[in-house]
């Protein structure tokens, strides 16, 4: 598959920290794991396809690659490819229930379908199939902003009535901050 360049964002090192030290152990190791594997399925999808990927960023939201270019068809099946490897991690669930809790967690925070995330991507590679950017952008933007509206009624009814606190709107957060980050 070639050599990677792999970067770091430094605030990744202390909200790692942070988590290591508020769940030491198997939990936040597992947690690594399981994004291990998704993003290595996606290079090897990348690899598989007839691309390489060129570098990897590794952010608070998640792990960025950039690639030499796909066709729109490959690019979709490279997106899923990470997903569907977080999903296989439900099979380890007997011997190592944190990765297939994890492997579960990722692979469906990927497939919503916003974009940079894997669904929003898979879904754009799919539609400039058939659609113009155009149409496909505002097909998409529609998505975005009814998978949040979907997901912020969700977590403020959690909070309100199931009174699961507030810890769930990190993921609104993690999405906004995904969604704008350069």
């Amino acid at each position: 598959m070639g050599k990677w360049k792999i970067s770091l964002q430094p605030e990744l090192l202390l909200v790692w920290g942070v988590l290591l030290f508020l769940n030491p152990g198997q939990v936040f190791l597992s947690f690594l794991l399981a994004a291990a594997f998704h993003e290595l399925a996606h290079g090897a999808a990348i690899y598989w396809c007839g691309g390489k990927v060129l570098s990897v960023r590794l952010t608070v939201s998640g792990a960025v690659m950039e690639t030499s270019p796909l066709s729109y068809g490959k690019e979709a099946l490279c997106a899923l490819a990470g997903p569907a490897a977080s999903f296989t991690l439900l099979l380890a669930g007997k011997y190592a229930p944190w990765l297939a809790f994890w492997g579960i967690l990722q692979g469906c925070y990927n497939m919503l379908p916003i974009y940079p995330m894997d669904g929003g991507r898979a879904l754009r590679g799919i539609l400039l199939q058939w659609l113009n950017m155009e149409q496909t952008d505002r097909i998409l933007n529609c998505c975005k902003f009814v998978t949040l509206a979907a997901l912020l009624i969700v977590c403020l009814y959690g909070a309100w009535v199931w009174r699961i606190g507030y810890a769930p709107l990190l993921l609104i957060c993690l999405l906004l901050f995904r969604m704008y980050e350069k």
